[in-house]
């Protein structure tokens, strides 16, 4: 299925708007919930989380 341009755009605001706390959290150390392993995620997982946002904004065609 084919999505308007500007459909896909949005959807690529939310997933970078979505990376920046995780990558905040792991540059500070803290914990932040990811859908990976729950409320209390560490830094580790924050640092897979944020940048798997990412990458999937760009693999979107």
């Amino acid at each position: 299925m084919r999505f308007s341009p500007r459909a896909r755009s949005f959807v690529a605001g939310l997933l970078v708007s979505n990376s920046a706390p995780h990558l905040a959290t792991t540059m500070a150390g803290r914990r932040h919930c990811t859908p990976l392993t729950g409320k209390r995620s560490g830094p580790g997982v924050n640092l897979v989380w944020g940048p798997a946002n990412l990458t999937h904004d760009r693999a979107t065609p």
